[in-house]
């Protein structure tokens, strides 16, 4: 569950208990963590931009990748745009485009192995760079975002 780490660094300010604190129960690190993580993804809904969606679903598509690594693919691009946006105090035109939160499995392992899924996608596939950087083409026609006081 290695690949779950990044995401969980990169939204610190909604943790629930500080980095490095020692809680035995390795069941509850994992809920608390996964939690955070998708808490942190529902932070970021306003910088979402669904022509990042659209785009990484197309080049998903294309290179034949299965359902289900598609969607992986899709939320990791939806991800790494939003804070991307978030970061340059940009929020796209469009409306805000929710992160993909249908069941994943049953219980918090198959939550956190999806996630892991999703981190690895951020770190590593070429689609979701693609996806990110037509996201940094489309600068131009993002508005300010007025609580950040960017522009």
């Amino acid at each position: 569950m290695r690949y779950g780490l990044p995401l969980y660094q990169l939204i610190p300010a909604i943790a629930l208990h500080a980095p490095g604190t020692s809680y035995g129960d390795l069941n509850y690190r994992l809920c608390r963590r996964t939690v955070e993580i998708w808490d942190g993804m529902l932070l970021l809904r306003a910088y979402r931009d669904s022509r990042v969606a659209e785009y990484a679903a197309r080049q998903a598509a294309a290179a034949g990748l299965p359902t289900d690594e598609q969607r992986v693919i899709v939320e990791a691009a939806g991800f790494k745009a939003a804070l991307h946006a978030k970061q340059r105090g940009r929020m796209p035109p469009q409306s805000e485009v929710e992160p993909d939160t249908s069941r994943r499995g049953d219980d918090i392992i198959s939550e956190a192995r999806w996630l892991a899924r999703v981190a690895k996608a951020y770190q590593a596939s070429p689609i979701v760079a693609a996806a990110v950087a037509s996201a940094d083409s489309l600068v131009d026609e993002t508005i300010p975002d007025s609580r950040t006081g960017a522009g």
